[in-house]
């Protein structure tokens, strides 16, 4: 396994993407950090102050990558095996469900594992810039480690549960989200107004609490947080995360036994029992056969009821891709729906309960942006499994073997994950519809939200579509569909800013804001900001007031709703463009790609 191409493929990405990150940091601090003209003991304050950037950057970085990888390497752990019917064979052998279990997940986590050893290195700059110590080095690795497995284990105990790995990673990440995001952050709230207002003194103690379960923050107020607020420690969480790992290890072990007793106790056939003496038993005597019935003066007309037929259009493809649902089950549907208005009025109630912070512009951009994201991984990990999981199956050859032509297939597959992702926009558009009608944000800033979050997506869609052509696995289909927002919307925006620096002040304005225009989250920001219903600005495209006060370019004399919605119309639409060339293409090499004769 280490030495398939897949391997070496993610550990280049890994490390790549890493040292980008830390190299542009460098270039960043590189113009702020001028040795010459300074004494030793400044230029050695100044390599410590860089030390602990790179820690920081490292650190976090580190514990981000392998709870995102985590359940992408357990997505196939279970779920695989009962696809290919290999399942049962696994259970027949003498070995204990904790066995196979664990056998499963430290053998993805060796994947994960390698990666932390791989940029060891890194730390060693570290050390030799000085500012960190080796406590902090040693706790970082622990967490990021520990990290990796308990993301691992839900991987592992949902693929128990799912069969399918997109529903398994996509079920994780949103997991993930509730338990280390919107959770914690709900809980900082409440527990800082409590503390504030004098109503709670054990609100700190809860605080400190919250942090330790919750690896991301530990990371942050243990780098960057102030001293003395909280005692986080590296180690306590790290045994935190490991107990969990162990508890989802146990349950996952307990669902594989339930499983296995289940299609065991009634698959097999029944059998007559084998007599207890050897004496032979006769046959019994036959009956004599009753008399015929008299003929009937008619004959019977048998009635037989047809089920309705359903019309299936010249695309098949298409056909069944517009009728495989988001959620298979009607239990899956109705926890998925009750979880999310359920959290949504959580979110409300809490951040209501904050000052009225509900209504400030500040939490809308959250808003936005966390809906944004989940559309993101939700269309990436959908896009990045719609063909790698028909290569996985026996379905993918019936595919191929049929006349349907590579642009057929592409269509079908880009419209289909689009389909799958119309419930979730329509909760984004919910939210958006609520706080426009009770005054909270203009209808353009509601128009900008929307179709930020249709079009913005389609380029990573066509994208996960290419690549789960391009790739077997569906594993490594998910972490390289992954990898691409995070290299576009993270590694370009810091190139331009980090050689904005010895440029004069215009340039550098302009390379600013060159680096800011194909950024979703740009948009979302720039449309809640400038356009709150709250505000005295007017909901009409013909206000007069100047866009030029609110730092835009190229908007001389235009007012800010015409121009943000112009901007944002011309930029989604520039997205949709890519999106259709991409899947043009990707159809256009189907054949190749599969070995198919024209």
């Amino acid at each position: 396994m280490a030495r398939r191409k897949r391997s070496y493929a993610l550990r280049f990405c890994y490390l790549a993407l890493l040292l980008a990150v830390l190299g542009l940091t460098w270039l960043t601090l590189s113009s702020s950090y001028r040795y010459a003209d300074s004494s030793l003991v400044m230029q050695a304050q100044r390599q410590a102050e860089m030390g602990k950037v790179f820690f920081s950057v490292f650190s976090l970085f580190s514990i981000g990558a392998m709870m995102l990888i985590g359940p992408v390497l357990t997505s196939t752990a279970i779920g695989s095996e009962r696809l290919r019917r290999t399942f049962d064979v696994l259970l027949m052998t003498p070995i204990s469900a904790w066995q196979l279990v664990g056998g499963k997940l430290f053998s993805r986590l060796l994947t994960a594992f390698t990666l932390i050893g791989l940029s060891l290195p890194v730390l060693a700059i570290v050390r030799l810039l000085g500012g960190v110590e080796l406590d902090d080095m040693f706790g970082s690795l622990a967490l990021a480690m520990s990290a990796a497995m308990s993301s691992a284990a839900i991987g592992l105990l949902l693929s128990c549960w799912i069969k399918r790995a997109w529903a398994v990673i996509l079920l994780a990440y949103i997991l993930q989200g509730l338990i280390y995001g919107l959770l914690p952050t709900l809980s900082v709230v409440v527990l800082m107004q409590m503390y504030t207002s004098n109503r709670a003194p054990g609100a700190m103690r809860c605080l400190e609490v919250l942090t330790a379960l919750n690896p991301i923050l530990t990371g942050i107020l243990k780098i960057e947080g102030p001293r003395g607020m909280f005692a986080v420690s590296w180690w306590v969480t790290t045994a935190i995360q490991v107990g969990f790992a162990v508890l989802l290890t146990l349950l996952a072990a307990n669902v594989v036994r339930r499983i296995g007793r289940r299609d065991f106790s009634g698959g097999g056939a029944t059998t007559a029992p084998l007599p207890k003496s050897p004496v032979p038993v006769l046959p019994a005597k036959p009956e004599p056969a009753s008399p015929a019935p008299p003929p009937l003066p008619y004959a019977p007309v048998a009635v037989r009821t047809q089920a309705k037929a359903r019309s299936v259009s010249d695309n098949p493809v298409l056909w069944r891709e517009l009728r495989r649902p988001l959620f298979p089950r009607r239990w899956m549907k109705v926890t998925a729906a009750l979880s999310t208005i359920g959290l949504l009025l959580l979110s409300y109630l809490c951040f209501s309960f904050d000052h009225g912070a509900l209504w400030q512009d500040e939490v809308q951009i959250g808003y936005a942006f966390v809906m944004h994201t989940l559309l993101l991984l939700m269309g990436v990990v959908l896009s990045a499994t719609a063909i790698a999981t028909e290569k996985e199956s026996d379905t993918w050859t019936l595919l191929i073997v049929s006349p349907v032509g590579g642009q057929s297939v592409m269509w079908a597959k880009f419209i289909g994950v689009l389909r799958r992702l119309f419930w979730p926009w329509m909760v984004v558009l919910l939210h958006v519809a609520l706080f426009t009608l009770t005054g909270v944000l203009m209808v353009w800033a509601s128009l900008i939200v929307l179709v930020v979050t249709i079009t913005f997506n389609l380029p990573w869609i066509a994208v996960g579509c290419y690549l789960s052509l391009r790739v077997n696995r569906v594993t490594t289909a998910v972490v390289l569909s992954l990898l691409a927002p995070v290299a576009i919307y993270g590694l370009i925006p810091m190139a331009l800013l980090s050689i904005q620096y010895g440029l004069r002040d215009w340039e550098r304005s302009e390379v600013a804001e060159l680096s800011l225009y194909y950024l979703p989250y740009w948009y979302l920001g720039e449309g809640i900001d400038r356009l709150m219903g709250n505000r005295n600005y007017g909901y009409s495209f013909g206000n007069n007031i100047d866009a030029r006060s609110f730092n835009l370019p190229f908007s001389d004399g235009r007012s800010p709703a015409t121009f943000l919605v112009a901007l944002t119309l011309i930029a989604g639409l520039i997205q949709t463009i890519i999106a259709c060339l991409i899947v043009w293409w990707s159809g256009r090499r189907f054949d190749k790609l599969v070995h198919r004769a024209r």
